[in-house]
């Protein structure tokens, strides 16, 4: 069966959202959070996040009204209203920008 790192951790290529969220508390696993090596995405008004991806920071660029799945615990955003520059760190799914821009880091992607 292939396999992947994800977060410093050898796994099967299919893995999932937990897989991912155990990954980040590796020492690897942080950081590669901490260097966004996973890269990042820029999601601008009428956008959305990639299927099946997780986000670790969301880092708005102007104020930006943004729905997405906190899946660490604490609130999910629901066509919330962030101001400019603010960042929120989490583990993060089903990122849509109402308007606004974004960039947001990817922590991988899951099954």
């Amino acid at each position: 069966m292939p396999t992947k790192i994800v977060g410093g951790i050898t796994v099967a290529s299919e893995v999932s959202l937990q897989d991912l969220i155990t990954g980040i508390y590796t020492d690897v696993g942080s950081n590669s959070i901490e260097y966004a090596l996973k890269g990042f995405e820029i999601i601008g008004a009428l956008g959305s996040g990639t299927a099946s991806t997780a986000y670790h920071t969301i880092h708005c660029l102007e104020e930006t009204v943004i729905t997405a799945t906190n899946n660490v615990g604490g609130d999910n955003l629901s066509s919330t209203t962030i101001p400019s520059g603010t960042t929120l760190k989490g583990v993060f799914t089903n990122i849509s920008v109402t308007s606004g821009n974004a960039v947001c880091y990817i922590l991988g992607t899951y099954a």
